[in-house]
């Protein structure tokens, strides 16, 4: 099995994005949940839906939005057009802003099925845990680019 390890922020919701659309103390699970489709940007989906086509990838999100749960975030995704296979998260709720890069290489560890894996995320913290031959680095500006979308399947294709 490939994974593509997904962030949001930054990668499918660009800061523009964000900060139209505000997360705001005293939101709970509910609140979050109808904002979280109005965060991502069709394009950037479109673009993590190729690179899951080209790579037969399923997706596995690295997000801090993973505490909203699975059976939350899958239809909204799919709403936004992402039809690839979400297949799990990373870490626990409790752990949201540990060592991500940490938790990613955990995850793949635990999971013997996975044959090849790249994260994406706009955080530098977990390319330099990772190497960039297991992270994408985007721009939280844009979010993930043709450019990035492009390396991710290069990642994830290599010696195929």
């Amino acid at each position: 099995m490939r994974a593509l390890v997904l962030d949001f922020d930054g990668v499918v919701t660009p800061r523009a994005l964000a900060e139209a659309h505000p997360v705001t103390d005293g939101m709970d699970w509910r609140d979050l949940a109808a904002l979280m489709p109005r965060r991502l940007d069709p394009a950037c989906v479109a673009r993590v839906q190729r690179v899951c086509d080209e790579a037969a990838a399923v997706v596995v999100l690295s997000t801090s939005w993973r505490v909203l749960g699975l059976d939350v975030l899958r239809p909204i995704l799919a709403a936004a057009g992402l039809t690839a296979t979400v297949r799990g998260k990373i870490g626990r709720e409790r752990d949201m802003h540990a060592d991500r890069a940490r938790a990613i290489r955990e995850w793949v560890g635990y999971h013997r099925d996975v044959t090849a894996w790249v994260a994406v995320d706009d955080r530098a913290d977990v390319l330099a845990g990772l190497g960039p031959a297991r992270c994408v680095l985007t721009n939280a500006e844009t979010g993930i680019t043709d450019n990035d979308a492009a390396r991710a399947v290069a990642l994830l294709t290599e010696g195929r």
